[in-house]
């Protein structure tokens, strides 16, 4: 019995309906028909290049969110997220707050083009202030030595 279809050989274009994958029909892609997603991701050094801009940006809607801000800058790119790195807890929360963090994104979106989620972090643990210590008062401090020779100060023990 013979093949009712011809044998394909190494000169026959192959069938594009079986070699061809799937079209993912909701992926997004971009203007070059890549993923988007790729060139969604931030990059640190665009970020970092166009802060001043965002900042001006958010300063025409909030110049209290740019305030905050301004103790911020970019620190990295976490998934398709830019982190902003801030000193404090107090300026971190507030601009994570949902209105700031959508200003903030809409300016960075509007600036380079394509959409940017922002995600804050903070990049130091804030150091309490020190407390004078008995020895920075004492009379081997030179300060308070030259105010006893110089001035008649006297040294009185606060304990």
């Amino acid at each position: 019995p013979r093949p009712t279809s011809p044998p394909r050989t190494a000169s026959s274009p192959p069938s594009t309906s079986s070699t061809r994958p799937p079209q993912d029909s909701q992926q997004p892609t971009n203007q070059h028909g890549q993923p988007a997603a790729a060139e969604d991701t931030p990059s640190l050094q665009e970020a970092q290049a166009c802060w001043e801009d965002v900042l001006s940006a958010v300063r025409q809607r909030d110049r209290s969110l740019q305030a905050l801000l301004r103790s911020g800058h970019p620190v990295g790119v976490e998934g398709n997220a830019l982190l902003v790195g801030f000193d404090h807890q107090f300026h971190k929360s507030r601009v994570e707050e949902e209105a700031n963090r959508r200003m903030v994104e809409e300016a960075l979106t509007q600036l380079l083009g394509h959409p940017v989620r922002v995600r804050c972090v903070l990049t130091s643990t804030p150091q309490p202030a020190p407390t004078p210590s008995a020895s920075s008062a004492s009379e081997d401090d030179h300060l308070v030595q030259a105010a006893v020779e110089k001035l008649g100060a006297r040294v009185v023990d606060q304990s």
